[in-house]
């Protein structure tokens, strides 16, 4: 390739990120976030799930939320009446103003991945296994089989599908039964792998997970 066109492709490149530099801010810059996973829109300014816990938007600042509240990281976000849920490293939340109150704390769901509506309950994917929020009160589905963390949910005309480490189950009604166990899918969903590495263990370094393929 002759200079000139060499030339003429690196400086191009040059001005491409050039122009991306000047084009991406960063928000919230004096917030030590960690790793962000997760947003939800609500009346006070959007909600930002992150490594170091929960905070909202206003404008260009994020403020914390819930500081008194040992979250750990915040994963996933669901619109309920009553206050918006949070699923995080350290079990399920509902949001209430700035407060967060701990639900199910009876229950060892932590962390909590992944939300479902349904008419019946809401569902919680967690790394204990798939669990209906009654009221205040989480309660464990599907104990007699073994799905490992749930980390994703699907509504079909059959059922609801759910994500798991050890495979696809159907849900119906409080019945959990596996899909295609003749078939080696593999590890599950390989976020939920990364996510369960945030709790820090020891000479693990943290990946930043990507968006749950929840439905």
């Amino acid at each position: 390739m002759p200079l000139c066109l060499l030339t003429a492709f690196f400086a191009a490149i040059a001005a491409a990120d050039s122009h991306a530099a000047r084009c991406l801010v960063r928000i919230g810059a004096d917030q030590d976030t960690g790793w962000v996973s997760a947003f939800h829109a609500s009346s006070g300014g959007t909600l930002v799930g992150a490594e170091k816990g929960l905070f909202r938007l206003k404008g260009d600042d994020l403020v914390r939320i819930g500081a008194d509240q040992d979250t750990g990281a915040v994963f996933a976000f669901h619109a309920k009446r009553g206050g918006t849920l949070a699923g995080t490293e350290r079990g399920l939340f509902r949001l209430q103003g700035d407060d967060l109150v701990r639900i199910g704390p009876d229950q060892d769901a932590s962390p909590v991945f992944a939300f479902h509506a349904k008419r019946d309950g809401t569902l919680a994917g967690a790394e204990k296994g798939l669990f209906r929020l009654q009221g205040d009160d989480l309660v464990r589905i599907g104990a007699d089989q073994d799905t490992g963390w749930v980390s994703a949910f699907h509504a079909s005309s059959d059922g609801t599908l759910v994500g798991a480490e050890k495979g696809l189950f159907r849900l119906k009604g409080d019945d959990l039964a596996p899909i295609g166990a003749d078939q080696d899918t593999g590890p599950g969903v390989s976020i939920l792998r990364r996510q369960r590495r945030h709790a820090g263990r020891c000479g693990e370094r943290p990946v930043s997970p990507r968006p749950s393929p929840s439905g």
